[in-house]
């Protein structure tokens, strides 16, 4: 999976189908924030990343390993607004 330049993908999780890979990047100024990538079939390049809005992105949050239910309705990730790992809430 290339995810292009100025992309530093950390961790991240395929959905049940494989046609999607959500993952955390890491940007220069260390900020971390919510991909997607996704692909007609499984076998297939994965297309440009997207990053992913309404879940903290914008709001100065670091925001890492994003896990998905099966059915892809509900996902789960830390979060940390000061970035240290005392600051961690689930979400």
């Amino acid at each position: 999976v290339n995810t292009g330049t100025g992309i530093m993908p950390l961790v991240g999780q395929l959905s049940k189908d494989g046609l999607k890979l959500y993952f955390t990047s890491q940007n220069m100024r260390g900020n971390k924030q919510l991909y997607v990538m996704t692909r007609a079939k499984a076998g297939d390049s994965f297309d440009t990343p997207k990053r992913l809005t309404g879940v903290g992105n914008d709001d100065g949050y670091d925001i890492i390993m994003p896990t998905l239910t099966g059915d892809e309705s509900q996902m789960v990730f830390v979060s940390s607004k000061d970035g240290t790992q005392k600051g961690n809430d689930l979400y």
